[in-house]
């Protein structure tokens, strides 16, 4: 007598969808802004690299380079990827993605940034491509409602473009750059063929920076 075990089934979608918070692009912008005034070797540049969050990391630079900023247009996303689930059974599954993103946000130094004193506006462009692994937990709570959660790894591709402007400059600079990170995410999806997925989503980089941002999906199951 043989015992037959069920096989996984493997099942894709392509997921079109929103961010917000992803502030580690908004990190690298300023970076890069700062550095085209400062230099690479400047010390309070190399300390406020090391911050751990966005919010450290605005504090920090208000506290080496005497100035205020303010957040005119925080970092808003949209994006497109293409996702492949295996399921296991009802409940466990291994998710891999692979996505493109675009966004943008704009910072205010009323100060300056020294030696210049003269108002600085900051304007952050970025493009990211994504390559993401995950096990995933799934609970139907309802009729086409899943609660999910999830804890994976990803490597991202980036460029960001960072334009300094003032009375006195105009600044365009690139940089491009890659980042590998781990993540964690709450989601809930409604609905069959096409899904509707609000996400709370925690991400961890290799240089301990952490950020919790907003994501929402529609997905098309294919």
């Amino acid at each position: 007598m043989s015992c037959l075990l069920p096989q996984p089934s493997i099942a894709g979608d392509v997921s079109f969808f929103v961010s917000q918070g992803e502030f580690v692009y908004d990190k690298l912008a300023i970076e890069h802004a700062i550095k085209s005034f400062v230099g690479s070797s400047d010390n309070s540049l190399q300390l406020i690299k090391s911050s751990n969050n966005f919010s450290t990391f605005l504090n920090q630079v208000e506290d080496s380079y005497q100035n205020e900023v303010q957040i005119i247009s925080p970092n808003l996303a949209k994006g497109i990827s293409l996702n492949f689930n295996k399921n296991f059974n009802q409940s466990l599954e291994t998710y891999s993605s692979i996505g493109y993103q675009r966004g943008q946000s704009e910072y205010y130094l009323p100060d300056g940034l020294t030696p210049f004193t003269d108002p600085i506006d900051i304007k952050g462009r970025f493009e990211a491509t994504k390559i993401a692994t995950s096990i995933l937990i799934r609970q139907k709570i309802y009729k086409f409602v899943d609660l999910r959660l999830s804890a994976g790894v990803h490597l991202t591709e980036y460029l960001v473009v960072s334009n300094v402007q003032s009375n006195l400059l105009d600044i365009k600079s690139r940089k491009r750059g890659s980042l590998v990170g781990s993540s964690l995410s709450f989601a809930l999806t409604y609905g069959d063929k096409i899904k509707f997925k609000p996400s709370i989503i925690y991400d961890v980089y290799e240089d301990h920076f952490a950020q919790v941002y907003f994501r929402l999906d529609l997905e098309k199951t294919f």
